[in-house]
């Protein structure tokens, strides 16, 4: 009778758990913002929730000149706010996407003509 009772009990918290994670997919945690500053923009394939945002920021803040981490899960959108001057490498990036275990689908960096000019 014990054994059948942890079984439900297991079975109840598993199903917790997933439909925990699937309903927070449709919700943002940090939407990606212009005013970030200088960045580059990430499009990450798999997260569907709140956790699974945080292994990516993780790994993200790990990489050499990153400042800030922000993650929309309705899209996939990844914003990475960068030291100025400081410019990961594309593979950087990549490998720190992978090792939090989703798959980089693209890289947006920031193009030098989006600097603000200095003239009106």
């Amino acid at each position: 009778m014990c054994l059948r009772e942890a079984g439900v009990a297991l079975a109840l918290a598993l199903a917790v758990v997933l439909v925990g994670c699937r309903s927070a997919a449709t919700r943002p945690t940090d939407s990606p913002r212009p005013d970030d500053g200088p960045g580059v923009t990430l499009w990450v394939k798999g997260m569907s929730c709140p956790l699974c945002a945080s292994n990516v920021e993780k790994q993200l803040m790990r990489v050499p000149g990153v400042t800030r981490v922000r993650i929309d899960l309705g899209s996939g959108a990844v914003r990475a706010a960068l030291r100025t001057g400081t410019t990961p490498s594309e593979a950087e990036l990549r490998a720190a996407v992978n090792a939090s275990g989703f798959t980089l689908e693209r890289i947006e960096l920031p193009s030098p003509t989006s600097a603000p000019s200095g003239g009106s």
